[in-house]
């Protein structure tokens, strides 16, 4: 099967409910299958001291700017549904998990919020596919986690680096391997990669040679989203070609033969080729197109 692009809108959207639409329509175009936003309330997401701290006071509240407003739930589903993409959303206190219950089609569960029983066990009590980022988190506290996900049909585990862009130097591969043995006894859990290094090189490695299966990327339209400043964003020109080369790939590694290499179904010329293999040189004068076809020109 085809990897999954799931592009995330994060804060990027500005507030601006034609900009978060224009958002939803990007993806589609370069190819993503969905689409996910965020549904925070800053003061469900840090505690007063952390608000309130003077080294943090600042950056934090100028974050509130950044809430995803409620009323627009219904017209970003609705506008999924219109470009035949996922609408998906991140909930980051419980109640979020009721008021878009009704909405998507897929829960994500960010790295943060990992260690949180409570709102993974709500998220896994609704039915819904859940992709779950593993930035951060230890062998321990990722099975722990997986545990009460356990009964959940279908469950992305996403390799993560949260760090702001993350280093190509940082990316393990070995994580991605270890997250497969949760595969076994799940026949529809999948593998992922939630990227953070804007490098085309790791999606290919990643998706190519590793098989992961659903990469999440974040998407900006124009170095305008609040978010791009930081560096973990794509541009739809940057993820476009990407996601139509992986496409490509897959494509041709679908289509590689099996049986005897020795034999014309094992290796030899394709159906395509037919009519050229007239135009090749004849062996007896070196001239094109062979001796038996010169007498059909």
């Amino acid at each position: 099967g085809m990897t999954d692009f799931i592009a995330e809108v994060c804060s990027n959207h500005n507030g601006s409910h034609p900009r978060a639409l224009s958002l939803i329509d990007t993806a589609a175009d370069i190819g993503c299958i969905g689409v996910k936003f965020q549904l925070f309330r800053l003061d469900k997401l840090y505690t007063p001291e952390a608000l309130n701290h003077p080294d943090y006071r600042q950056m934090l509240q100028e974050r509130r700017a950044w809430e995803l407003p409620l009323e627009w739930l219904p017209t970003l589903a609705n506008h999924c549904r219109q470009r035949g993409i996922k609408f998906g959303c991140t909930p980051f206190y419980l109640e979020a998990v009721d008021l878009l219950q009704s909405y998507v089609d897929f829960f994500k569960i960010a790295s943060y919020n990992l260690l949180d029983t409570n709102l993974l066990a709500k998220v896994a009590q609704t039915g819904k596919p859940i992709m779950l980022s593993t930035g951060m988190a230890t062998v321990a506290e990722i099975s722990d986690a997986v545990k009460i996900l356990d009964s959940c049909p279908s469950v992305a585990l996403l390799h993560c680096v949260s760090t702001y862009p993350a280093p190509l130097t940082e990316c393990q591969p070995l994580a991605i391997r270890y997250l497969y043995r949760y595969m076994v006894g799940h026949p529809l859990w999948r593998v992922g990669w939630s990227d953070h290094t804007v490098k085309p090189g790791a999606i290919y490695h990643f998706t190519l040679t590793l098989d992961v299966r659903v990469v999440e990327f974040h998407l900006d339209l124009d170095r305008k989203g609040n978010e791009y400043g930081l560096g973990h964003c794509w541009l739809p020109e940057e993820m476009g070609p990407v996601i139509e080369a992986v496409k490509d790939a897959m494509s041709v590694m679908a289509e590689q033969p099996t049986g005897d290499p020795s034999t014309s179904s094992g290796h030899g010329f394709s159906a395509t080729e037919e009519k050229e293999r007239l135009w090749r040189a004849d062996a007896g004068d070196g001239l094109r197109p062979v001796r038996e076809a010169r007498n059909t020109l």
